[in-house]
């Protein structure tokens, strides 16, 4: 896999790299790949070299179906970048299932979002 090159390569280097993957609506790789998969793969393959994972999503239904997916994937998850708006209530629980999120950005925050989203980042 690209990803796999890639964090080698930084790895061989002694780079940090951040691995970024595009999911569609059904919350899987482009390709049709289980996103758990790959980061399990990516991570057995290259010995967890990868600093962290960002997604790239389209819509709060692809949140919502990543919300619902178990697994230790998403404490790998850092950043989450939407291309729509993400409904306030939403923040909550994207906070809570992806406990070491720290970038959020995109199309989908807007300022009402942006100063919920604080207010849940900022009182930890």
């Amino acid at each position: 896999s690209e990803a796999i090159g890639v964090v080698n390569a930084c790895r061989a280097l002694g780079v940090p790299v951040a691995v970024s993957f595009n999911v569609d609506r059904y919350g899987d790789l482009v390709n049709g790949e289980s996103l758990t998969k790959a980061i399990l793969q990516v991570d057995q393959e290259t010995r967890h070299y990868t600093t962290y994972y960002t997604l790239h999503c389209s819509s709060p239904e692809t949140l919502e179906r990543l919300i619902e997916r178990p697994g230790y994937w998403k404490e790998r998850i850092f950043g989450i970048h939407t291309l729509t708006h993400i409904p306030t209530r939403m923040l909550a629980a994207i906070k809570e299932h992806f406990p070491n999120l720290k970038i959020l950005g995109g199309c989908g925050f807007n300022f009402s979002s942006l100063d919920e989203l604080c207010r849940l980042f900022v009182a930890q």
